[in-house]
């Protein structure tokens, strides 16, 4: 874990070097709070409004098992956002819920935030249902394979009930690159990230995942750029037999 925080630190003092560029394409992860699938970034779903909402929608297809994601987010000032997500299980009463807040630093160039999430797992279930994480995180756009690239670190802690505080630390980093932008402009992105942790709206030990997917960009159609618009084809936990899923999904937002 020393390696990791000593990583993460350096990677702090590159991002101070390096300036945001253009306008920046934010959508929801999958817990709500804009950001990669399970890792979010320091940016907001809004930015450059005093106001702004997004909602999503996505099916998830695990073991066969079909599971439902409602999901809402708001910004407000370009410093603070709030979001939720509801899962639903089909076929039992075994529903999650998760809230989270993120709060983006008043510093200029890369962004930067801390944030936090609430689950309530497994409705109706006996056994362990609070869970919570706390994270700071850095974003900032540089190239990868010759094209721009959203880049993300974080480095947290979460907490589950019943659980003896140890000094395990979360960790996560991702990008969001741009796909052949000389011949698909800037609608198609590749996801990826990478977490230490599993997706807090389950509770579950820690442990390393690997989501990876496909989100294209509706906004850059000329009559919806002043709306947030994409949809998703993913893959969560892919290194993962048991808990590998699948899933596509659409998000949808405007700014006042």
């Amino acid at each position: 874990m020393k390696r990791i925080c000593m990583i993460f630190a350096l990677c702090v003092l590159v991002v101070f070097c390096i300036s945001a560029q253009n306008r920046n394409f934010n959508a929801m992860s999958l817990n709500g709070i804009t950001g990669l699938y399970v890792v979010p970034t320091a940016r907001l779903g809004i930015e450059d409004a005093k106001l702004g909402f997004n909602s999503g929608y996505h099916m998830n297809f695990v073991n066969g098992k079909l599971e439902d994601l409602f999901q809402f987010n708001m910004g407000f000032n370009n410093l603070f956002e709030v979001a939720a997500t509801y899962v639903g299980q089909a076929g039992d009463k075994d529903d999650d819920l998760l809230i989270g807040a993120k709060i983006r630093l008043p510093v200029s160039g890369s962004a930067i935030a801390l944030g936090g999430n609430v689950a309530y797992n497994n409705f109706g279930a006996s056994g362990k249902h609070f869970g919570g994480q706390f994270y700071g995180v850095v974003t900032y756009q540089a190239e990868l394979f010759g094209s721009q690239a959203d880049t993300t670190f974080l480095i947290g802690k979460t907490f589950h009930e019943g659980e003896t505080i140890n000094s395990d630390i979360d960790f996560g980093m991702g990008f969001d690159l741009v796909v052949l932008p000389k011949y698909l402009d800037r609608f198609v992105h590749w996801i990826v990230d990478f977490s230490n942790y599993g997706e807090i709206a389950r509770i579950s030990p820690n442990r390393g995942s690997v989501n990876t997917g496909i989100r294209i960009d509706m906004s850059q159609i000329p009559a919806l750029q002043k709306f947030n618009f994409a949809i998703d084809a993913y893959l969560t936990d892919a290194f993962d037999a048991y808990e590998r899923s699948f899933g596509i999904g659409a998000t949808f937002g405007m700014r006042f």
